[in-house]
């Protein structure tokens, strides 16, 4: 009965190391006089699985809703920004206008990729069903990564990325329309100046002419 036992939990681990793309080079080398040592295998299998579905239920979770805050996000900055500029009184210089536009391209490049990311995830999910109703119904003896899940987690980086850096650009702008306006300001007054010499001088000129 021990030796079925250990036939069952090697079958069990090998099936969750092909699962999870273990191979045997990763395998950690198991330790000597483990505090588990002596415990059931069965036991140790089904608390082992039901600790690694709870974390695995909260990544997956945690993952889900960075990308829907990115998509919300950006979705909610691409209306913000078309709607100031085409609708705002403040004056936007041209030498801003690229960068705003480079931070609006960024941002519908996250867009897209959070919303390709929630299309891919969909179909990773149902090639992992699909995957474990053959496993159970004893049709392939071992799951393979759905080639799906290789989409999923590229989507996810470029639409942390895109939206990252879109951030950046919109900073980069606010700072240039910033040093812009500053520098009209400083320029304001200088223009002044020089405009209303020549109109100052022109009194002093006539008084000179009526005195000779």
């Amino acid at each position: 009965m021990p030796m079925t036992r250990t036939r069952t939990c090697s079958r069990r681990q090998a099936s969750l190391r092909s699962r999870s793309g273990m191979t045997d080079q990763d395998r950690a080398p198991e330790l000597q006089n483990h505090v588990l040592d002596g415990c059931n295998p069965d036991d140790l299998y089904k608390t082992m699985m039901s600790e690694r579905t709870e974390l695995v239920k909260a990544r997956r979770e945690s993952e889900d809703n960075l990308v829907k805050t990115i998509i919300q996000l950006s979705a909610t900055l691409i209306v913000l920004i078309s709607g100031f500029v085409t609708q705002t009184s403040v004056k936007i210089y041209y030498s801003g206008m690229w960068i705003l536009a480079a931070s609006l391209f960024s941002m519908v490049i996250a867009l897209c990729c959070g919303l390709s990311e929630h299309i891919f995830s969909s179909k990773a999910y149902f090639a992992q069903q699909m995957l474990v109703e053959k496993f159970y119904t004893k049709q392939i003896n071992e799951f393979s990564e759905p080639y799906a899940n290789k989409w999923v987690r590229r989507f996810q980086a470029w639409a942390f990325f895109s939206f990252v850096t879109s951030l950046v650009i919109l900073s980069i702008f606010a700072f240039s329309q910033t040093r812009e306006k500053i520098h009209e300001q400083q320029s304001a007054p200088a223009a002044a100046t020089t405009t209303s010499s020549p109109a100052a001088s022109t009194p002093a000129t006539a008084i000179a002419g009526t005195i000779q």
